[in-house]
């Protein structure tokens, strides 16, 4: 019997991937959800959306596309995710993201022989009626020729906004120009405990299991030990899951997660653990 079938689970909701049809939206999340939009519909060219380790830039950036093709706007918006580190042209990658989209303009990166044509291309998509937006994951990972190109890119008058993600510990490996050229620095923080706790409320109930499937101080447990960060929170919450499971528990306790957290690694079992900053 799997830990899935022993809850009563149609699926865990806490294995966080690109092809879960659930996402769980925070205060934050739905803060930067509509600056994002704010963005796109307003014309602005830049922005960065900035936090640390786990705390779902990534995440928020696959379910941008479902995000905004549920949201009524005051104009349709396409979009291009690209994903850094890349060896590939800023350009070249942009005109074989855009083929097929562009009218009478670059038809596939391979046919990009210079950066006029694609500013051509570019500009000419003043005359659609769509706005787009690129989507530019981890950009502290690229290289200064992918940021330079950038650069160019945004100096070029078109319908179009870029969105980059950057860990806050990065941002002094971005360009000083695209830090200039910034219009909206958009910030995710670590959840609060009634974040956390509406989480674990969503995640219970799309996935079938009782309501009461984690008690209330195993959850208070999960947020100390994850000091509010979503990936820490799913990693913890499933380990939980699997040995309650194996211990035959009715739900899971505070107990239950401190055992479960012991299985890790031993020096990653002790990053959890280690609680006095978040207590402070």
């Amino acid at each position: 019997m799997t830990y899935l079938r022993y809850w009563k689970m149609s699926f865990s909701p806490f294995q966080r991937s690109a092809s879960s049809s659930w996402f769980f939206a925070s205060n934050a999340v739905d803060e930067a959800l509509a600056r994002v939009q704010f963005l796109a519909t307003h014309g602005r060219r830049f922005g960065l959306l900035v936090g640390g380790t786990g705390v779902g830039r990534t995440a928020l950036v696959r379910y941008l596309p479902r995000y905004l093709a549920s949201t009524e706007t005051s104009i349709p918006i396409d979009i291009i995710t690209l994903t850094c580190p890349t060896i590939d042209s800023l350009p070249r990658k942009l005109a074989a993201s855009l083929s097929g989209y562009l009218l009478g303009g670059v038809r596939g990166g391979q046919n990009v022989k210079s950066r006029a044509m694609l500013e051509d291309s570019l500009v000419a998509l003043k005359s659609q009626l769509n706005h787009l937006l690129v989507l530019i994951d981890d950009l502290h990972l690229s290289d200064h020729r992918f940021q330079t190109e950038l650069g160019w890119l945004l100096r070029i008058e078109a319908p179009i906004t870029f969105l980059a993600t950057v860990h806050d510990s990065e941002l002094r490996a971005i360009d000083s120009y695209l830090l200039d050229r910034c219009e909206l620095r958009i910030d995710l923080a670590p959840w609060n405990l009634e974040e956390t706790a509406d989480f674990f409320e969503q995640a219970i109930e799309v996935s079938g299991a009782a309501e009461d499937l984690f008690d209330a101080q195993a959850i208070v447990r999960v947020q100390e030990l994850s000091r509010g960060i979503p990936r820490r929170i799913c990693q913890i919450a499933e380990l939980s899951l699997v040995a309650g499971a194996v211990r035959k528990t009715a739900k899971i306790s505070s107990n239950i997660v401190d055992e479960a957290v012991q299985e890790l690694p031993v020096g990653i079992s002790a990053a959890f653990r280690s609680t006095e900053d978040f207590a402070a």
